[in-house]
């Protein structure tokens, strides 16, 4: 199958283009197709995610990477890409024309293996504080309705303060990565596979480290040192995602879902997802009984790409 190319998601790639850098909320474009983005490319166009609130898989042509936020996914122009958003994401989507790009690599020469590999930039406040790459987005946002004098200076220094904090950032995950053991990140991606595997099965903590040849010590030290959660949190974080899609996208009713993921009993499915999201399920899906497709507004700020 050919792999689609895009200017924006879901808009083709000829015909002359009028702007050199587009600022989305990330719900735009992806929210009304199930939080799913297939696989694509932007030719001419780099693309970075700011993701300030949920998690989600990040496909680079057949491989995956799973992301939490806040963090910064990185697309480099042509980069064959595709995303699965967990309901709540929530975040900005810069898309920038190449020639934009390079002029500024080739003054700052450092820039450039950010902008070339794909992948993912953990951020904190003190290595490229979200409230900061906020107010630069916002700035740039604003900068580009208004369109003053020398607005394009403006939006290019907003712009290089964003990259430049961004590549401090990667400079420091690369630093906590290796601290990490190489055994421990390959047996927190083994786990996440198992739990794609298993999702609808009902497997438990304890069986899936066993599958691992693992103790569940072992299991849960590796998990909390890559992802800083427990097996557990993990395992339910990915079901409540599942439980949240079907309730949405889907007519199932709220036993056949609990069912499909493995709970044996409907009340213990409604009580998990109350104490997962703090309401019933029944009442999460009343929001949208009226909206089959919901759109970006209903939610507020959410996912692109």
């Amino acid at each position: 199958m050919k792999v689609p190319n895009y200017l924006l998601y879901g808009q083709p790639s000829e015909g002359p283009v009028d702007w050199f850098l587009n600022i989305e909320i990330l719900a735009k474009r992806c929210k009304e197709r199930g939080w799913k983005i297939d696989l694509h490319s932007h030719p001419n166009f780099a693309q970075i995610m700011i993701v300030l609130a949920g998690d989600g898989t990040m496909m680079l042509g057949q491989e995956s990477v799973r992301f939490t936020s806040p963090c910064a996914l990185i697309v480099p122009d042509n980069a064959i890409h595709g995303f699965h958003y967990e309901l709540d994401t929530d975040g900005w989507v810069l898309t920038l024309a190449d020639y934009c790009l390079q002029q500024t690599v080739n003054r700052l020469p450092q820039l450039g293996q950010l902008l070339s590999t794909p992948g993912v930039i953990p951020i904190s406040d003190e290595f490229c504080s979200p409230d900061m790459l906020v107010k630069r987005i916002e700035n740039i946002q604003r900068e580009l309705t208004l369109r003053g004098t020398s607005y394009e200076v403006i939006i290019e220094s907003d712009l290089v303060s964003i990259l430049v904090e961004l590549e401090r950032a990667s400079q420091n995950a690369s630093k906590v990565l290796n601290s990490y053991s190489n055994k421990q990140r390959q047996i927190v991606t083994n786990f996440k596979a198992l739990i794609e595997q298993y999702l609808f099965d009902n497997v438990k903590i304890p069986n899936y480290a066993e599958q691992l040849n693992l103790s569940a010590f072992q299991l849960r030290s590796a998990c909390e040192a890559v992802e800083d959660k427990s097996p557990k949190e993990m395992l339910e974080e990915r079901r409540l995602m599942e439980a949240k899609k079907d309730l949405i996208f889907t007519a199932k009713s709220v036993e056949q879902i609990g069912y499909r993921l493995g709970f044996s009993d409907p009340s213990y499915f409604t009580r998990f997802f109350k104490k997962m999201e703090g309401e019933s399920p029944t009442k999460f899906r009343d929001q949208f009984k009226n909206s089959p497709k919901p759109m970006a507004n209903d939610w507020g700020v959410r996912g692109e790409c």
